[in-house]
This record gives structure tokens, C-alpha cells and sequence, in this order.
């Protein structure tokens, strides 16, 4: 877990979310019935980090995609509910002030200059790592399969994006680092 070390992760709610995340990505690796345990570490992931979607997401897309059977349907359905009825009770509760909080609050304008100068600081940190990354990536494209954590590698890249938002910090670039 070398995202563990990054200099500029200060708040728990950070380390904690990739904590969880990577706890769901280890039991995704794992056979049937083993992925079902990922479900909760990533419900927990996104409750103390609500931007950590990307590794439950490809976890459900990836099985959709490759067994298309009852455990993929059933992980998705967890994962939907998992997040969905929690949402509703506290959004309820709350007189919609959840979903104003966690969704209106965050609509913010988006600026290149501060995606590239957080995507600038991460790469130059993990240079290595990213070179590493990308034979990786190109070995499991040679051999024509790619595995849930490299989806999940690939996905991070996209999601970076949304570092460029006003106001996010560091922690946008988590996934990616």
C-alpha cells in the first residue's frame, strides 16, 4: 500500500476510505463466494469518502461483464441497496440536507490549471510506480485479459479529472497514487 505513505494525506476520513478500498480490491481478487465480502468494505470506503466510487463501480461492471451470472447480479444489487437505502433514510432525516451536502455543495466550476498542478505532483512522486503500472497494464493487453485490479488501475486515470474541480484537494488524486 504505497498510497499509505503520500506526504500530503493528512485527514483519517482518507486513509481510512483507502483502507477499506483496498480491502474491497484484495477480496475481489478472490473467488466466488469471497467477493461478496468486498461489499462492505466498499460501502464503508464510500460513507467515509463518498468520491471513492471507482473501485466498487468496476468491481460491478467487471462481473456483470465477465460472468454475466446470479453472483454478479447479486453483488450489484448489494451495492445499489448498500448505498441507495442509507442515502434515502439520511437524506429524508436530514429534510434533503444530505443530498444537498454530499451533491449540490460539490457542484463546483473546474479549472486545468489546478488538475495539472495536482496530476503534476502525483506523477512525479510515483514515477516509478506509473512506469511499473504501465508494463503491467501491456502485459495483461498482450496476453489479450486484463484482471479486476488493472481495470480498476485504468479506471482511476478518468476519475483523476475531477481534481481539477474548485476547491478539491490532494485526496482527488488518492486512486490514482
Amino acid at each position: 500500500l504505497t498510497l499509505l505513505n503520500v506526504p500530503f494525506v493528512f485527514y483519517s476520513a482518507d486513509v481510512l476510505s483507502l483502507l477499506f478500498t483496498a480491502a474491497g480490491v484484495f477480496f475481489m481478487t478472490r473467488k466466488s463466494p469471497w467477493v461478496y465480502i468486498a461489499v462492505p468494505f466498499f460501502l464503508l470506503a464510500f460513507y467515509t469518502k463518498q468520491s471513492m466510487v471507482t473501485a466498487p463501480l468496476v468491481a460491478a461492471a467487471y462481473l456483470l461483464i465477465r460472468d454475466r451470472d446470479r453472483q454478479a447480479v447479486i453483488f450489484t444489487g448489494a451495492l445499489a441497496l448498500g448505498v441507495a437505502a442509507p442515502f434515502a433514510v439520511l437524506d429524508l432525516q436530514s429534510s434533503h440536507g444530505f443530498f444537498t451536502h454530499i451533491v449540490s455543495f460539490n457542484q463546483r466550476d473546474w479549472l486545468y490549471s489546478q488538475f495539472a498542478t495536482m496530476v503534476y505532483r502525483v506523477v512525479s512522486l510515483y514515477r516509478y510506480q506509473f512506469i511499473a503500472a504501465g508494463v503491467l497494464v501491456l502485459l495483461q493487453l498482450k496476453e489479450r485479459r486484463l484482471s479486476y485490479p488493472i481495470l480498476y488501475l485504468l479506471a482511476t486515470v478518468p476519475v483523476t479529472l475531477t481534481a481539477g474541480s474548485i476547491g478539491s484537494g490532494r485526496s482527488y488524486t488518492l486512486e490514482l497514487g
